[in-house]
């Protein structure tokens, strides 16, 4: 579409154009700005302010990060002199009314994603850009994600003092060291936490901050150096991803478990844990112990009482057996290269588990499968499986209709035998032989 043509919406009525204004993306809005001085004047009314703030918030960070290079005609060919060429800023506007904008959830996408932006061209100025928005329109950030960004303890202060209300703060793969939460008093909004990767992390600073956020429901300290981690009591943790994080002794570990009554999702991958005396196993519904010094007998009491899980990791474990409740809530199951498992009591495990989506068993000596619903398997890894009965796998695939994904790399099934069953005809499955 050429600028010639945006002229001919000159001829709209006045109370039109703020809504043909609404279904415009960025680059059509900065064309028809420059065709009058209606069309440029749209923005200054509630309505056209929206549609500007909702046009920016959609776009792509890589698309964003064009819009703060360039001025407004750069982003689209322009043939003729046309007035008002002005450089492209971001607008600042307060809240919305709750018809435009219900839950500000326009608004906080759209100042979370310009300061990401900012930051990554200049710091300075996304703090100078936040300061410039009230506190009610600062109020409605709900999300910073800075993760692997350069970002300093300095600035992320001056981010959580200016944005009161954040309840979910990514700062994973940075190299801050906590100082910027030092000045934090009872944080009541603060829901999810990711400090994975953060190898710099001052430990006395780091546990001072944990206590006082009190709403924390969600932390992420995965390949961090940590020995020791705190929590406010009581808490509301839900979620806790604490992957390989080899520095903290089992004795810390089970002291923090120990304080966490509500956990959901439970990831220790790589880590020193042997047992699992949690004080709510019944809550339970993801549970990742891959590559950990089980103690078989002590792990298959918390399992006893894991009533309502639906994800299970015990890939590159000891382990020979699992007993549980529930089995058919069984979503996901990953036993890859459990090298002790007792066949018997597998078969006996997956014959009961009739929700299961995906199920990986590769380096095992699994001889059969018989799961109760095949048809609901989405994804199979049996890559490095050598003992694999054929007959009687070629028939669970025959039954596996919902299956996307299928893996037996280096395994004792050949392309040869997937004839019969037409297996190649499914144009969804991704195969791997």
């Amino acid at each position: 579409m050429t600028v010639n043509s945006y002229q001919n919406t000159i001829q709209l009525p006045p109370d039109l154009v703020s809504i043909v204004f609404c279904y415009l993306n960025v680059a059509e809005q900065a064309i028809v700005r420059r065709v009058s001085s209606i069309w440029n004047e749209v923005p200054q009314s509630n309505l056209g302010k929206f549609a500007q703030i909702n046009s920016i918030a959609i776009l792509s960070i890589y698309a964003l990060q064009i819009l703060n290079q360039h001025s407004s005609n750069h982003l689209v060919k322009v043939q003729t002199a046309i007035q008002n060429t002005s450089a492209f800023l971001f607008p600042i506007v307060d809240r919305f009314n709750q018809q435009l904008d219900p839950s500000d959830k326009i608004l906080s996408k759209y100042l979370s994603k310009v300061l990401k932006v900012k930051h990554i061209s200049d710091p300075l100025d996304m703090i100078a850009f936040l300061r410039s928005f009230s506190l009610k329109a600062r109020q409605t950030i709900q999300s910073l994600d800075f993760s692997s960004h350069s970002i300093t303890d300095l600035q992320v202060c001056h981010l959580l003092w200016y944005c009161p209300k954040v309840s979910s703060l990514n700062l994973s793969m940075t190299r801050i060291i906590g100082n910027g939460f030092a000045n934090v008093f009872e944080n009541r909004c603060l829901k999810k936490l990711n400090l994975s990767w953060c190898e710099n992390l001052h430990e006395d600073t780091i546990q001072a901050f944990f206590t006082q956020i009190v709403a924390l429901e969600k932390l992420d300290l995965s390949h961090t150096y940590l020995t020791k981690v705190c929590l406010p009591k009581p808490n509301l943790l839900r979620t806790l991803y604490l992957n390989s994080c080899k520095n903290l002794p089992e004795k810390a570990l089970l002291e923090l478990l120990s304080q966490t009554s509500l956990l959901e999702e439970l990831s220790l991958s790589q880590t020193h844990i042997s047992k699992l005396p949690l004080p709510s196993p019944n809550l339970l519904k993801k549970l990742d112990l891959s590559q950990c010094p089980l103690n078989e007998e002590a792990i298959q009491e918390c399992f006893l009482q894991a009533f309502a899980i639906e994800e299970l990791d015990l890939s590159c474990t000891y382990i020979t057996r699992i007993i549980l409740p529930n089995p058919h809530l069984l979503k996901k199951l990953n036993l890859s290269g459990c090298q002790n498992l007792d066949m018997d009591a597998l078969a006996e495990l997956l014959s009961q588990t009739s929700s299961l989506e995906e199920l990986d068993l590769s380096y095992t000596d699994v001889i059969r499968l018989p799961l109760k619903n095949p048809g609901s398997l989405k994804k199979l890894n049996l890559s490095g499986c050598k003992f694999l009965e054929e007959e009687a796998f070629l028939e669970l695939l025959s039954k596996a209709t919902s299956l996307k994904g299928l893996d037996l790399l280096h395994s004792n099934i050949l392309e040869k035998n997937f004839q019969s069953i037409n297996l190649f005809q499914n144009p969804k499955l991704l195969l791997s032989i």
